[in-house]
């Protein structure tokens, strides 16, 4: 697919919790909207799970087959 590096692109979705609250999953990385401090994978916060905004994605991964 020729991706290296998607940092910018969006917001990634991950699959864990934020804090003690259940609907607040974590947001990492950073969009397009957003200051280069922000674009970068170590940036982490919390969003509840029920919100869809154009600057929350998900990525890719191929896993190679064994």
């Amino acid at each position: 697919w020729g991706l290296c590096d998607m940092s910018g692109n969006v917001d990634e979705w991950c699959d864990n919790l934020f804090g003690d609250k259940p609907t607040i999953k974590v947001v990492r990385g950073g969009h397009w909207f957003v200051g280069p401090l922000l674009c970068r994978s170590a940036s982490r916060n919390g969003m509840s799970e029920k919100i869809r905004i154009d600057q929350i994605g998900f990525r890719l991964a191929l896993v190679p087959e064994k």
